[in-house]
């Protein structure tokens, strides 16, 4: 019924506009507290630093592998290279 989501809404602070919601989370953020998850009602924070974790690991393994990548597909030229050669073609 429209009571009902007036309701909800007037819970969630969702009938002051997105701009001042918007802005009241980026309070928030600068603060540290990035709200409550909707789902299991605890803070969003401690999950995406865990998230974060992760990510950070997985883009460092990931950078390291292409830099070993990049090394052994470069490693031919640099060799001709300081041996005073010159790349044909």
């Amino acid at each position: 019924t429209p009571e009902a989501l007036a309701s909800v809404r007037a819970q969630l602070g969702l009938d002051r506009g997105p701009l001042a919601v918007s802005a009241d989370w980026l309070a928030g953020v600068v603060r540290g507290d990035l709200g409550t998850s909707w789902i299991s009602g605890r803070p969003v924070l401690p999950g995406t630093l865990a998230a974060l974790g992760v990510s950070l690991t997985l883009m460092a393994f990931a950078i390291a592998v292409a830099v070993v990548v990049a090394a052994l597909l470069c490693a031919p030229a640099l060799l001709d290279a300081t041996r005073g050669r010159r790349a044909s073609g």
